[in-house]
């Protein structure tokens, strides 16, 4: 072996040790940059519940410095149950479905609801005996309904 050789292999291993240092540093960066990320998913408040507290303290300091008493929030569901029971006695058709109640609830009311609270209300109603389910749904096909008799949609107006 002469002394270029030697000097040749010595520069290329020295080359490959930090071609493999350079890598291991990578794999390093990108492996704790991935663990902090998921750290930060599950541990890191979000922006959005952080500026949502932090208006809501301000209304509250701002009300309670005014000398103001916060008012409770309505009940939600006393009003679907509400707009429900109303929008029966004006239902058009014998048999109907949930978009037809809705689509009076929103002539009604002005308020537009959710679909699966209506249609759960329905169901339930059905269950206490005010209105009766003529056809299940399934699917894209929606559950038919039928009111069981005027006296009940009185009793409902009330």
């Amino acid at each position: 072996m002469k002394s270029t050789e030697y000097k040749q292999l010595k520069k290329q291993i020295e080359e490959q040790y930090r071609q493999a240092i350079a890598l291991a540093e990578k794999k390093r960066i990108d492996g704790l940059a991935a663990i902090d990320t998921v750290w930060k998913m599950f541990h890191v408040p979000r922006r959005k519940r952080i500026e949502e507290t932090a208006s809501q303290q301000k209304v509250e300091s701002t009300m309670d410095s005014m000398g103001a008493t916060s008012e409770p929030l309505p009940n939600v569901y006393g009003t679907l149950k509400a707009a429900v029971a109303k929008s029966l006695a004006f239902v058009p058709h014998e048999k109907f479905t949930c978009k037809n109640v809705m689509t009076v609830m929103e002539q009604t009311t002005g308020k537009t609801f959710n679909y699966s609270s209506v249609s759960n209300r329905l169901k339930r109603l059905s269950k206490e005996g005010v209105i009766e389910m003529v056809k299940q749904g399934h699917g894209k096909s929606p559950s038919e309904y039928r009111l069981k008799n005027s006296q009940v949609v009185n009793d409902i107006k009330k």
